[in-house]
């Protein structure tokens, strides 16, 4: 039975890995390649008119497809990691929270968002480094939101209990603070391709905003999970449940994502 088990977890984490390497070896193969370049606005002094105003300088150009390498090699070697060594895996299963997904999901995250940013024509360095933040920072919500779901006792929760605007429900703030920064993100995205579209005279709207709405969808997938398994606590029956819908989910969506731009850009 342990051995059925074993094989069982082995045979998971190794095939999310194979669907990752896999992606990477499609993005060689058809030559992946989206150059986007980069720009900072600054203020300037206008000396014709002796105004203050904005100014654009380009800094450099970005091959995007560098990112969506990382995003992929990361997710890659942490299925890769865990389908090796399963003791490990097996004891974070246990403990009930899984802070190297946290990190590992967040940060592929962060530079898929940032990736679908430079192809939507996004390109100022300001708003990609605050897209990048606020998506780690949600990231690490997530991370706390899951310690304290599993350690009722944890000191964060005495402390948020001590503040009257989330004493009742501390892990709840922290869920809905977490969901409401990924879904800002998106946000911003969507409001610059809608610009694009009656500013622009966008061509082919529906395929940008199909690359948009696969990695919108994913995060409200993300959130029905994160919310179910918070109004009721192991209503998994077992945390690896939990980890495998959001690893089978990332892993449908970003290859669903990555194929729409190989196909179509």
């Amino acid at each position: 039975m342990k051995t059925k088990l074993k094989l069982k977890y082995l045979n998971w984490q190794i095939i999310l890995a194979c669907i990752y390497l896999l992606n990477v070896g499609a993005m060689i193969f058809f030559k992946l390649d989206i150059i986007r370049i980069i720009d900072i606005s600054f203020l300037s002094r206008n000396f014709l008119t002796n105004n203050l105003e904005s100014a654009n300088r380009i800094i450099f150009e970005l091959p995007v497809q560098i990112l969506i390498f990382i995003s992929l090699g990361l997710l890659c070697l942490y299925h890769l990691y865990y389908g090796l060594r399963l003791t490990k895996y097996s004891q974070v299963l246990k403990r009930g929270y899984n802070q190297q997904r946290c990190l590992v999901f967040g940060l592929s995250l962060a530079l898929i968002l940032v990736s679908t940013a430079l192809i939507l024509g996004i390109s100022e360095l300001s708003y990609l480094v605050v897209l990048l933040i606020v998506s780690l920072i949600a990231s690490a919500l997530g991370l706390i939101n899951e310690y304290l779901a599993t350690h009722k006792q944890a000191s964060l929760v005495k402390i948020f209990k001590e503040n009257p605007v989330c004493r009742r429900s501390p892990v709840k703030l922290i869920f809905i603070l977490q969901k409401l920064s990924y879904l800002g993100v998106w946000l911003l995205l969507g409001i610059s391709l809608l610009m694009s579209y009656l500013w622009a005279d966008l061509t082919n709207f529906w395929l940008w905003g199909s690359i948009y709405l696969v990695g919108l969808l994913f995060y409200i997938v993300i959130l029905i999970f994160n919310y179910l398994n918070l109004k009721s606590y192991r209503l998994f029956k077992q945390y690896s449940n939990f980890e495998g819908l959001q690893g089978l989910s990332l892993v449908i969506f970003i290859t669903v994502w990555l194929w729409l731009i190989i196909g179509f850009i």
